[in-house]
């Protein structure tokens, strides 16, 4: 072993012993509460340190920052599972299927107008959140798409108004 990757493996261990150190002299858990600032910032600092030493030493591959579309897609991840667990019965009927999506294209294209027009009453984080939220019914849409009834519904005549 060279005396750098020695090095480097001994701020691995040297990490690894803080971070062990940190959490039996603080009792810390995986999730620390906001309400203990100090605390919370010596667990990330020892967090943080371990990390360092394991990507130093060839352990864990660099941190990735997540691409934009990264971003969007884990927001969009995220709205469906919340959409799922307030309402998990979806249409079966393709047409009222198609309206809950088109339901919430409309809620975009309203905040898109008011940005545009009134802008005291939406902004552009409103518009985003409506575009996740119509993405989210657009893949429900998606997931049920060899499911979906689509017979026409009962009909009948109309007489013409006089």
């Amino acid at each position: 072993m060279t005396d750098d990757r020695f090095a480097l493996q001994n701020r691995e261990f040297a990490a690894g012993q803080l971070f062990s150190d940190a959490l039996r002299a603080h009792d810390l858990t995986p999730i620390v509460d906001d309400d203990y600032p100090e605390i919370r910032n010596r667990y990330e600092s020892a967090v943080n340190t371990l990390i360092r030493a394991f990507t130093d030493n060839g352990r864990l591959p660099a941190a990735r920052h997540p691409s934009p579309l990264d971003v969007v897609i884990l927001e969009i991840k995220a709205e469906l599972v919340f959409a799922l667990g307030k309402f998990p019965t979806w249409p079966t009927r393709l047409i009222d299927a198609g309206n809950v999506v088109f339901e919430e294209a409309g809620e975009l294209s309203k905040a898109c107008l008011q940005v545009t027009y009134e802008p005291h009453k939406e902004t552009l984080d409103g518009v985003r959140k409506e575009a996740i939220q119509t993405a989210a019914m657009a893949i429900r849409f998606l997931l049920s798409v060899d499911k979906y009834d689509c017979t026409p519904g009962p009909q009948h005549n109309q007489e013409a108004a006089a």
